[in-house]
C-alpha cells in the first residue's frame, strides 16, 4: 500500500482532500476505477495550470499547492492500466527557467528508483546511469502489468545559461556560503553584524546563521555557550550558563569584541537585503525545544513568507524535521548528515519522501561516492566547513558539490582558480 498523503506531505490546511483511503490496487482501485496514480511535481515551478488543463475531461485528479519541497505544486491523476500510461502534459510554469522534461521514479521495497536511459530502473548511487528525460507529449513505454501503485514525474528546469533550476536552486546556484555570517580578523563563529558587514563587500550572497535560545525564550544570533562554543566565541565558560543565560545577560556579552544581534533585529536586516539568502541552524534540538524555537523564529520574522522563503532550514534528524515542519512549513530544508558512511543510504528515502532539497556533509567526509549518490537522487550537496583553503574548496566543487560553507574563501578566490 502506498499513501499519497504521505508522499505529498499533507500537513497544511487548507489542501484539497486526497481520497479517504490510500490507493490500494485491490480495494480502492475498484471504487476509483484506477490501478495506478501519477503525481506530477513542479520541482521548483512558480505556478501551475493543471486545474485548467484537466478540467472537463473524464479523468479523476487533484491539484495541490503549498506542499513544500519538490511537490510544492503538484497534480495527482488517477489512471487505469488498461488504458496504458497517459501522454505526458506539462501544466507547470517557471518565471525564470525553461521546462526540459520529466524524470520518472517509483518506490519499490522502500527504495526510490528512477527510469534511466538504459531502459531500466535504478536506485541512486555513484554508478547510476543518466535519468531518462521525458518531454511533454511523450509516453513512457511501460507494460500494463507494470502499472500499479504511484509514479512520480518530477519536472526539470534549466536557466538560460544551462544551470538546473529545480527545487532549491536559488540557494545552490551560489558556490559559497559565509559561515556564521563570515569570519574576520582571524576569528570565526561570529554571527555578528560586524562580520556580516565585513563579508558583504567580498561578494557573498548566501549566509549561515546560528540561532540560540536564552532561558527566557529569546532567539539571538549566537553559536551557543557550551565549553567548546565558548572557546570559539571568546565567552568565559562556566557550568551554569545553560541555567543563567538570560536575554539581558547574553546581549551584554560580545563575540570577539563585537556586540550580538537578536533575530527580531536581524529580520529587519534580512528585509533590507532581498538579494541575500540564509541558512538557519538551530543545532541538534528536537521535540518541544525545536517547536519553541521555531515558533519564536516565526514570530521574530513577522510570519513574513517573503523573507522565510529565502531561508534554508537545517535539520539534524527525522524527529527534528517533523517537529520543525509541524510548526512551520518551510519551503526549503537541508538535512545534515554528519557521518554519511553510517547514515546516508538509511536516510535517503526519508529525504526524497519529504522533498528535502539538500544534504550537508563534513568536508573531511566528502567523496565522489556520497556526492554523486546525493546528486543522482536529485538532492543538492553542501559541504562544511572550509576555512581558508581555496584549492580545497575548488576541488570539492569540481567533485560535484554545489555549495561550500566557508570562513574565508571568497567568490574571487574561486574565480581566480577557475
Amino acid at each position: 500500500m502506498i499513501d499519497i498523503k504521505k508522499i505529498l506531505r499533507k500537513k497544511l490546511n487548507p489542501l484539497p482532500p486526497c481520497p479517504e483511503k490510500p490507493i490500494e490496487l485491490k480495494g480502492e482501485a475498484a471504487s476509483l476505477d484506477c490501478s495506478f496514480a501519477l503525481v506530477y511535481t513542479g520541482n521548483g515551478a512558480s505556478g501551475q495550470k493543471y486545474d485548467r488543463l484537466l478540467a472537463g475531461r473524464d479523468v479523476q485528479f487533484r491539484t495541490y499547492e503549498g506542499v513544500g519541497g519538490r511537490a510544492d505544486m503538484c497534480a495527482v491523476i488517477y489512471c487505469n492500466a488498461k488504458e496504458g500510461f497517459p501522454v505526458l502534459e506539462n501544466g507547470f510554469e517557471h518565471v525564470e527557467a525553461e521546462f526540459t522534461g520529466f524524470t520518472l521514479r517509483k518506490k519499490t521495497d522502500g527504495q526510490w528508483q528512477w527510469m534511466c536511459t538504459d531502459g531500466n530502473w535504478h536506485a541512486a548511487g555513484q554508478d547510476m546511469p543518466e535519468k531518462k528525460l521525458y518531454p511533454e507529449g511523450s509516453r513512457p513505454e511501460l507494460q500494463a502489468e507494470e502499472l500499479s501503485g504511484i509514479y512520480i514525474l518530477d519536472a526539470s528546469w534549466k536557466l538560460a545559461d544551462g544551470t538546473a533550476a529545480d527545487c532549491g536552486y536559488p540557494m545552490f546556484t551560489n558556490q559559497l556560503m559565509a559561515h556564521a555570517l563570515g569570519a574576520m580578523d582571524g576569528k570565526a563563529y561570529h554571527n555578528t553584524m560586524a562580520a556580516y558587514e565585513n563579508a558583504m563587500p567580498k561578494g557573498y550572497l548566501y549566509y549561515e546563521v546560528d540561532l540560540s535560545m536564552t532561558t527566557d525564550g529569546r532567539l539571538v544570533l549566537c553559536h551557543g555557550w557550551t565549553e567548546s562554543n565558548c572557546e570559539h566565541t571568546g565567552f568565559e565558560y562556566s557550568e551554569d550558563l545553560d541555567k543563567t543565560m538570560t536575554y539581558k545577560k547574553l546581549m551584554s556579552m560580545k563575540v570577539h569584541g563585537n556586540p550580538l544581534i537578536d533575530l527580531r533585529s536581524f529580520y529587519k536586516v534580512m528585509k533590507a537585503h532581498p538579494d541575500h539568502l540564509y541558512e538557519f541552524d538551530l543545532h541538534s534540538v528536537k521535540g518541544k525545544k525545536a517547536v519553541r524555537m521555531t515558533e519564536e523564529m516565526i514570530r521574530d520574522c513577522g510570519n513574513d513568507s517573503r523573507v522565510l522563503d529565502r531561508v534554508l532550514m537545517q535539520v539534524y534528524s527525522n524527529k527534528m524535521y517533523q517537529a520543525v515542519d509541524s510548526t512551520y512549513h518551510f519551503k526549503y530544508y537541508q538535512y545534515i548528515i554528519g557521518k554519511p558512511e553510517l547514515r546516508l543510504y538509511e536516510r535517503l528515502p526519508f529525504l526524497i519522501d519529504e522533498g528535502i532539497c539538500a544534504a550537508a556533509i563534513p568536508a573531511r567526509k566528502a567523496c565522489p561516492e556520497y556526492v554523486e549518490t546525493l546528486r543522482n537522487a536529485g538532492i543538492y550537496v553542501l559541504v562544511y566547513t572550509v576555512g581558508s583553503d581555496a584549492e580545497e574548496a575548488k576541488k570539492l566543487l569540481d567533485m560535484g558539490v554545489n555549495t561550500i560553507c566557508t570562513d574565508y574563501v571568497t567568490p574571487a578566490d574561486i574565480e581566480e582558480l577557475s
